[in-house]
């Protein structure tokens, strides 16, 4: 589904909001410069030869909607975890002076374990391109279940030492109270101990040897790709550009979201629309 469709489809329905037009229109703005971020990422990754694919919501949304989700506006990719120093030290040399990143590895107040790439002039909690590495896992089944549990209880943690608990509320109270709570429960725990743990966790399996591979961060626990999935990448072209998507997408896809080419019904997509658009000049006024 084209963005031209699904705004022609929520105006002529009775679930349209009050100015939807005009907020979807600067909403297609704030999609337009995460996907600009996503093209710069493409490119530096291009000239230096670092593997990567599209993940989760972008990898559906190039496979189902020929671009972006028209009804989102984050993207997410994969990178392996061992070609993560790499990474960054080519991002340092070679991305555009438009953009920058933010990591642990840049700065150490960073609550989140993954990388976000952003367009500089707007923070990188609102506007970003997340970077989700992957890690090997033991092959057996309970000791693969208690590792996953390892590395996202340490990013867990990580997270909740660090987090805004205000910003990061968005003005929902009942959240903010829960992140105060956990950063009080985590305050003993010290970052650089948390960092090192981390690092073993995900070194700890070599991808090649492993039958599964997850996500290192909070997600840990949601998915165990089969390591075939991440084997090969293709260049795929959308709309919006020429990016890289895994050969087994289909499967990849399947595993997420099941029927991943049904379309949601109008009134979720309409409040994911406007959820997004609330949070992102919440952002702008932080």
């Amino acid at each position: 589904m084209t963005s031209e469709e699904f705004l022609k489809e929520v105006l002529s329905s009775p679930l349209c909001p009050d100015n939807f037009e005009e907020i979807y229109k600067e909403f297609r703005k704030y999609q337009k410069i995460t996907m600009d971020t996503l093209i710069e990422f493409h490119r530096v990754c291009e000239k230096s030869n670092i593997e990567y694919e599209l993940a989760y919501g972008s990898l559906l949304g190039a496979i189902r909607d020929n671009g972006q989700i028209p009804w989102d506006y984050d993207i997410d990719v994969f990178v392996a975890f061992k070609d993560k120093e790499r990474l960054i030290e080519t991002l340092k040399k070679e991305l555009d002076d438009k953009y920058y990143f933010y990591c642990p590895e840049v700065n150490q107040k960073c609550r989140h374990v993954i990388m976000r790439l952003a367009p500089k002039g707007y923070r990188s909690e609102a506007l970003h391109v997340d970077v989700f590495y992957y890690v090997g896992t033991p092959n057996s089944v309970e000791e693969r279940k208690l590792h996953i549990e390892q590395i996202k209880r340490t990013a867990h943690t990580r997270y909740c030492k660090l987090v805004n608990c205000k910003e990061e509320a968005g003005g929902n109270v009942k959240k903010y109270i829960r992140l105060m709570l956990d950063k009080m429960k985590y305050s003993m725990k010290k970052i650089e101990d948390l960092k090192n743990e981390y690092e073993k966790l995900c070194q700890m399996y070599p991808i090649d040897k492993s039958d599964y591979l997850v996500s290192a961060d909070v997600f840990a626990d949601w998915y165990e790709f089969p390591r075939i999935l991440f084997e090969e990448t293709e260049l795929f072209h959308t709309v919006d550009g020429t990016f890289r998507i895994p050969k087994q997408y289909a499967e990849l896809l399947t595993l997420v979201y099941k029927d991943y080419m049904n379309i949601p019904d109008l009134d979720t997509r309409i409040r994911e629309v406007m959820t997004h658009f609330n949070y992102l000049k919440f952002m702008e006024n932080a």
